[in-house]
């Protein structure tokens, strides 16, 4: 390299020649600079040529002239071409380095692998290589060998790890730039054995009274042997102070009640691979919490069944009581949700055994079964604080067993007078009535004696003057729907009156009036609004809507009878009519609420009831027992808020081919009217097992189809 000092706008010439004195002179273009120094560095053509530097510039003195200043080199380029030697490993072809087990990432191991390399002023790179490579790092400008940030070491699974480091001067031997390695070495890294803690691991952190929990031990070091536990308690987490527990020497321990709120600790004592007298603890980080309430559940599931006649008395146990279990002991409450069926019945509280309901009849051809919903609560949270909350709920089906059930036949008028026509009716619980064989008979005094009257064998029949002073009673023989050989009588609670043309009667004893004759006089004086009659009792209607009911007459001719169960159901009737004319069954057989088109065919549904047991708001009705066992024979009540209530829905009426799309249902128009009634029960106590009803209509001067 040549410089040219205190100069400016320098352009430097560099050639080249065999001769230094006589050239010719080739220029070598690549070495034109402007700068004030040069630096050239001879390449194999120019072996045995000597090199001429010539410098064009301008000085301080005259920077308008341009100076020249020319230099020749004494001596020829040599032809002898450079060396570059190669860098070796201190340690040679192998070495090994060690690093403890519980060392972390990133952490030196061992000393450098270090290199050599004669070249003064070479810079050495080094690198790691091999399958281990990657869990480890060499930095390339020591060698010093590194654990990896995400590598974690345990001698007792493995013991060394192998690698390779390289380095590099970066030059080939004819110290031209090059990326190859120069020099290997095979690094055997051994990882130490360290004594390491044993570890304990709890399977829960917040232990609860009652519920077990188990310790385990882990040590890295392998081989335990002499185990032995022991569980400590103390106030608080972390302590100083822990106390055994006795007797709480296993792996395993079950918190008491005097553990709640400590905090509970397993140590374990044993021996490892690396010695003896080793030791472990761990502590829940909770204290003990007191047992979770648990929920009670029904022995018998999601569903069960119960099955009580349909003529069971009130208060009737319905089958055996329906329980369930509460693991902690507590005292259950059973309930009846609110739902269809859950006025018929009532639950013992403390048992779960259902009862009919006090005041409900149950009638097998009305609803063969009801579905309740019962309830269980041990009125407690898991916490144990108090609350009201259902805990568990079961479905229970109530069967009503059939029970053949007597007819009954009405006769009207109850006080039947000579050429007067007396008809009789048939009603039987059990429905299907067929095959009606009447009769009638007469006694002398409505109680024995009874005579077939011949020629009489319909359900009507006109008093003959024969029968003055006698009581008529109507029989029927027939079938019904639970089979043949049925009997049911009804008697004129009056015997027949002697009547007919030129027949002067005598005026009625006061004594031997009856409730419903005094009524019907009342009634055309216009002093009551109705008056109403059977052969169990007779009633009387205000126009304030009171009323009163007597069944003394039916009491005077059953001394046997001791007493009374009196119950009531409220309801309304309903009758349908078209075109003014009210429709008889039949009528209504097809007359559907809802009709739809569903599956490629008309789904008509909801038949008309007549029977609606609801209040005029809309509410369900219920029924209930007024009194148990009286001897009165009157009953003196109010209709409360009775009403009238009509309508005019529109229905539909089926009468085609259910598989004809094209045969729509009918829509019709019907007057629905609906009066409020009161419906009473009488069962006597004693030696008749008769039982007697009561219908009340008619108050506040509405009218009503008998």
């Amino acid at each position: 390299g040549i410089y040219v000092y205190g100069v400016t706008e320098v352009a430097w010439v560099v050639e080249k020649s065999a001769s230094a004195s006589s050239g010719p002179w080739t220029e070598l273009t690549s070495a034109i600079t402007t700068t004030a120094s040069l630096g050239y560095t001879p390449v194999a053509a120019d072996a045995d040529q000597h090199l001429r530097f010539t410098a064009t510039y301008k000085d301080h003195q005259d920077r308008s002239v341009d100076r020249v200043v020319q230099l020749v080199s004494e001596n020829a380029v040599s032809n002898v071409v450079a060396t570059n030697a190669a860098p070796t490993f201190d340690d040679g072809a192998s070495t090994t380095r060690d690093v403890a087990e519980d060392a972390t990432g990133g952490a030196a191991i061992g000393a450098t692998v270090a290199a050599s390399d004669s070249d003064a002023g070479d810079i050495l790179t080094y690198g790691l290589i091999g399958d281990d490579a990657g869990s480890f790092s060499v930095d390339p400008a020591t060698g010093q060998i590194s654990l990896g940030s995400a590598t974690v070491l345990d001698h007792e699974t493995r013991s060394s790890y192998s690698v390779t480091v390289q380095v590099r001067d970066s030059k080939d031997s004819g110290a031209n730039a090059d990326t190859a390695w120069d020099a290997y070495i095979a690094v055997t890294v051994n990882v130490t054995n360290v004594d390491e803690e044993g570890i304990v691991g709890l399977t829960m952190t917040a232990p609860e009274e009652n519920v077990e929990i188990s310790a385990t031990l882990a040590d890295p070091d392998g081989s335990v042997a002499n185990l032995s536990w022991v569980w400590q308690w103390a106030d608080s987490n972390p302590s100083d102070t822990w106390t055994a527990i006795s007797g709480a020497t296993s792996d395993h321990y079950t918190p008491v009640a005097d553990d709640v709120g400590k905090f509970l600790r397993a140590q374990a004592s044993y021996d490892d691979g690396d010695g003896m007298g080793k030791q472990a603890t761990s502590q829940a980080s909770g204290a003990v919490m007191p047992a979770a309430n648990e929920m009670p559940e029904f022995d018998e599931g999601e569903t069960t069944n119960r099955s009580i006649n349909e003529e069971a008395s009130v208060g009737a146990p319905v089958g055996a009581a329906v329980t369930a279990t509460d693991p902690d002991g507590d005292d259950l409450a059973y309930s009846i949700a609110d739902g269809a069926g859950s006025n018929l019945f009532s639950i013992d509280q403390a048992s779960g055994e259902i009862m009919v309901t006090a005041g409900q009849l149950l009638d097998y051809e009305a609803s063969p079964s009801f579905t309740l919903t019962v309830q269980v609560s041990d009125g407690k949270d898991a916490s144990h604080n108090a609350d009201d909350v259902t805990d568990d709920t079961i479905t229970v089906t109530v069967n009503l067993i059939n029970v053949d059930e007597p007819g009954r036949v009405i006769v009207a008028p109850a006080d039947p007078e000579v050429g007067n026509t007396i008809n009789a009716s048939l009603t039987d619980p059990d429905g299907d009535v067929q095959g009606a064989s009447w009769r009638w008979e007469k006694s002398p005094d409505g109680s024995s004696n009874w005579e077939t009257i011949n020629g009489a064998e319909t359900d009507s029949y006109t008093a003959r003057g024969s029968d003055a002073g006698k009581h008529l009673r109507a029989a029927v023989d027939y079938a019904d729907g639970e089979g043949p050989g049925k009997t049911a009588h009804g008697t004129s609670t009056q015997p027949v009156q002697a009547g007919g043309a030129g027949y002067n009667p005598q005026p009625i004893k006061r004594d031997t009036d009856t409730y419903y004759g005094r009524c019907l006089r009342d009634k055309n004086a216009g002093l009551v609004v109705d008056c109403g009659t059977n052969e169990f009792a007779s009633f009387r209607v205000s126009a304030d809507g009171s009323y009163t009911i007597s069944w003394a007459e039916w009491d005077a001719a059953h001394p046997d009878v001791t007493g009374y169960d009196i119950g009531l159901n409220e309801f309304i009737y309903a009758f349908y009519y078209l075109d003014g004319d009210s429709q008889n069954y039949a009528e209504l057989v097809d007359v559907y609420q809802i009709c739809e088109f569903d599956n490629n065919r008309w789904n008509c549904q909801g038949s008309l009831d007549s029977n609606i047991w609801e209040y005029m708001d809309g509410t369900p009705s219920g029924g209930r027992m007024l009194a148990e066992g009286v001897d009165r024979t009157e009953w003196t009540s109010a209709l409360e808020a009775p009403g009238r209530w009509v309508s005019n829905p529109t229905f539909y009426r089926w009468s085609g081919d259910a598989t004809d799309p094209d045969n729509e249902p009918t829509p019709v128009t019907y007057r629905v009217e609906k009066m409020e009634m009161d419906l009473y029960h009488f069962w006597p106590q004693g030696g008749s097992g008769d039982k007697g009803v009561s219908l009340i209509h008619g108050a506040n001067g509405f009218g009503y189809r008998q």
